[in-house]
């Protein structure tokens, strides 16, 4: 039959049907579409930088916040008393330390200096509410059991405070539990809970969580986005970012022990010959080839020595502990450490197998380091979360450094405000926070896809 060859009419005894019932009975047939939005993608000159605070030093409740991991609650909390706050982990937090979900409540001072005018001494000190104590109620070492020990993240949601853990060295790739949550007064905690994701719990959480703007909510499938970047035993980890939706509305209900909650992934790798797009574990080398495409790459100029880096996304000496995904914008920006050298396993020091100052013990190393950020667009985490893109297919859009950041964030969307953890800054290595105005207001526009259609 030709184009020019009329069609056969088949006749068929049934209702008749509405032309609408019709479309929606074929649309509902396609695979989910991704909806796009135009609202504008974040770079550098959108932060305006604010002031800054300290944290006290010394013992704070049952541990301290020097040598911590710059663990923070991805939002700030208002709280009704107090004002605006911060959930802060501990030293205990720290990664390698213990399976103690070491948290406090801080209290953001009201005024903020510019540190590069007064010093680290010369900050205001950020006042103790909740002393640092494990909210889990022993929760966080169940979860991480034999696998050894971790470090966790938080978020404040539905009046709850959620936290997910992470194992620092799994050897065996064993942990399957991630979350538990407590009152915002560290009493009643539930759990352990694990996610619905087939993948390692350990890619889901325990690095950094954030709000999902209300205007993504719907293209993300949920309010809350969590995840974690790549630590020791890259094969139960991913080489890259990670991110997931997760349901925080049922977390926040406190469901019975060992339930399991959905979750949905939007990206992470897989260290493999097709899913490493981002580069292997044990390279920074920018020209890298995976599954026949090169790798991208970013060149950054390090402020510490004036030179220029061509790198790739992705070596396992990279730390991520911070996402932030500001309302009005479609920028999901990862904040945390990034070798800028060639990657070695090894020893450290001046006189090891890898020449690397800053890191003298043994494992991943890439000196020289630089706080920085890897920028991505929501479009693309919308269309993995839709279907229409393998969760390793997206890719950032950008990468810069960072220098006031590199760990953990905390998002006021009220006052469009980030605050930054830049980790073992302060006096006896307790972190110091940077607050940042970030550009942007209002919801943006998310449309359908132009090419939706009825088929």
């Amino acid at each position: 039959m030709n184009q020019h060859t009329p069609r056969p009419i088949y006749r068929m005894h049934m209702q008749p049907i509405s032309a609408i019932a019709f479309a929606l009975l074929a649309v509902s047939s396609l695979p989910s579409i991704a909806a796009t939005s135009t609202a504008p993608l974040l770079s550098p000159s959108d932060f305006t930088y604010v002031g800054s605070f300290k944290t006290p030093t010394g013992r704070i409740g049952d541990d301290t916040f020097e040598y911590s991991g710059g663990f923070v609650s991805g939002n700030v909390y208002d709280d009704p008393v107090n004002g605006k706050t911060l959930f802060l982990k501990g030293y205990l937090s720290a990664g390698y330390v213990s399976q103690t979900a070491s948290v406090s409540q801080i209290k953001i001072p009201a005024t903020l200096l510019n540190v590069d005018s007064v010093g680290v001494g010369g900050l205001p000190t950020a006042a103790v509410i909740r002393g640092l104590t494990n909210p889990s109620g022993g929760l966080s070492a169940q979860i991480l059991g034999s696998t050894g020990n971790g470090f966790g993240s938080l978020i404040v949601h539905n009046g709850k405070l959620i936290a997910t853990e992470s194992s620092a060295y799994d050897a065996t790739c064993s942990q399957s539990k991630s979350a538990w949550v407590s009152s915002l007064n560290f009493t009643n905690p539930s759990g352990p809970y694990s996610f619905s994701s087939g993948v390692t719990p350990r890619i889901i959480g325990g690095g950094y969580m954030a709000p999902v703007p209300p205007e993504w909510q719907s293209a993300f499938g949920g309010k809350v986005i969590s995840g974690n970047g790549p630590w020791s035993i890259i094969t139960c980890g991913s080489p890259g970012p990670a991110l997931f939706t997760i349901d925080a509305d049922a977390l926040a209900n406190q469901p019975a022990a060992n339930s399991v909650v959905n979750s949905k992934p939007l990206v992470y790798y897989v260290e493999n010959s097709t899913q490493a797009s981002l580069g292997h574990w044990n390279s920074n080398d920018p020209n890298q080839i995976v599954n026949g495409k090169k790798i991208p790459s970013v060149t950054v100029t390090n402020p510490e020595d004036g030179k220029t880096y061509s790198i790739a996304y992705e070596d396992n000496s990279m730390r991520i502990y911070g996402v932030l995904f500001p309302d009005g914008t479609r920028s999901v920006l990862f904040f945390g450490s990034k070798g800028l050298g060639p990657y070695c396993y090894g020893t450290g020091g001046s006189s090891g197998e890898c020449y690397d100052p800053e890191r003298t013990g043994k494992g991943d190393h890439a000196y020289p380091y630089a706080n920085f950020v890897w920028a991505y667009d929501a479009n693309d985490l919308a269309a993995a979360a839709s279907g229409q893109k393998n969760p390793w297919d997206v890719l950032p859009y950008s990468g810069w450094i960072f220098p006031k950041s590199g760990g953990g964030v905390s998002w006021d969307a009220a006052n469009r405000l980030a605050y930054m953890v830049n980790h073992c800054a302060g006096q006896n290595c307790t972190p110091v926070i940077h607050v940042f105005k970030v550009s942007g207001s209002g919801a943006s526009v998310i449309t359908a896809p132009s090419n939706l259609r009825v088929q």
